[in-house]
């Protein structure tokens, strides 16, 4: 991947996952929990991005983007994203929204809730236009 290519995912990368702002205490109950630190997800998560197949990533890092998710509330009672909750927590575009809901219907069939929190996470990251997201989340302060 070209030098440039790699700039931009990582600030791609950065934008979504700061707008959903975790609270501190969060992050640190689910790093402590899955035994991992915040820089190596983040390197997990870039590696998942750039294609590295996520059989080569260990179910600890899926498993805190799975106590993330339990932490802000936005997951129904099958452990799988509730979009609406999704954007009571950070105000969504109808373009991100949808974009949202087709993530989550993609990915129904995913039993495994650790794997379908951390597959949810990249197809975000995959299809939410962050310059959205980054224009309105100025409007919320």
């Amino acid at each position: 991947m070209c030098d440039y290519k790699k700039v931009l995912l990582a600030a791609l990368l950065l934008a979504v996952c700061q707008c959903f702002n975790l609270p501190n205490d969060l992050i640190a109950k689910c790093t402590t929990q899955q035994n991992i630190t915040s820089d190596n997800f983040r390197h997990k998560l870039y590696d998942a991005q750039a294609g590295t197949p996520l059989v080569n990533i260990s179910l600890n890092y899926m498993c805190y983007v799975l106590c993330a998710a339990q932490g802000l509330n936005i997951l129904d009672a099958n452990a799988h994203v509730d979009v609406d909750l999704l954007s009571e927590v950070e105000y969504m575009s109808p373009s991100n929204y949808d974009a949202a809901v087709q993530c989550n219907l993609g990915l129904q069939q995913e039993h495994d809730t650790c794997v379908y929190a951390f597959k949810m996470l990249l197809c975000l990251i995959k299809n939410l236009n962050t310059a959205e997201f980054l224009n309105t989340s100025e409007k919320k302060l």
